[in-house]
C-alpha cells in the first residue's frame, strides 16, 4: 500500500511565502466588523493564512489584526515609528520597512488622506497582491485588479 501526500503542493515546485503587511489604520472599527467583513474574506481571496503579517504599531484595526494573528498561531511583525529618532519622516520609513518585507497589502484607506493608498497604487504597478478596505461605514473589502490583464490580442 502506497501513501500519497494530502497537501496541494506538487513536488519539485517551490514553496511561496505569503506575506502580508497592512498599511494605514482604522480606529472606529468593531470587533464583530473587522471579523466578518474584512479578515474573513481576505482571508477567502488569499486562498490560506499567511505566515507572516507585518503591522503598524498605531489605530484599532492593527490591535485587531494582530489579536487575530496570536489567537491564529500566525506569526506577526508590529512595527514602531520612531518619532523621537527619525521626526516627520519616521512613518514614511516604518510604511518602506512593511512594503519591503510584504508579498501582499491590505491598504485601510483613510477619508482625509490618500497616502496610504498612493502607496498601494505604487505597489500594484509593480506586480504586488493589493486588498483596500474602503473608507467610511461600509467597510467593504476591495481586491485590486488590473483591468484586461489576462486579454490577448491575437
Amino acid at each position: 500500500m502506497e501513501l500519497e501526500p494530502i497537501s496541494e503542493i506538487k513536488v519539485g515546485t517551490a514553496y511561496k511565502h505569503l506575506c502580508l503587511g497592512v498599511l494605514g489604520k482604522r480606529e472606529d472599527i468593531t470587533r464583530e466588523d473587522f471579523f466578518e467583513k474584512i479578515i474573513h474574506p481576505l482571508m477567502e481571496l488569499l486562498g490560506r493564512m499567511p505566515d507572516i503579517i507585518y503591522l503598524p504599531s498605531d489605530g484599532m484595526s492593527s490591535a485587531l489584526m494582530g489579536a487575530w494573528a496570536d489567537r491564529c498561531g500566525v506569526k506577526s511583525e508590529t512595527l514602531t515609528a520612531e518619532w523621537h529618532r527619525l521626526g516627520r519622516k519616521a512613518v514614511a520609513l516604518r510604511d518602506s520597512r512593511i512594503l519591503k518585507s510584504s508579498t501582499h497589502l491590505l491598504v485601510f484607506e483613510q477619508p482625509k488622506s490618500e497616502y496610504a493608498v498612493k502607496l498601494g497604487i505604487r505597489e500594484f504597478k509593480k506586480g504586488k497582491s493589493v486588498y483596500s478596505v474602503t473608507a467610511g461605514k461600509m467597510w467593504e473589502l476591495l481586491e485590486w485588479q488590473a483591468e484586461n490583464s489576462c486579454k490577448i490580442d491575437a
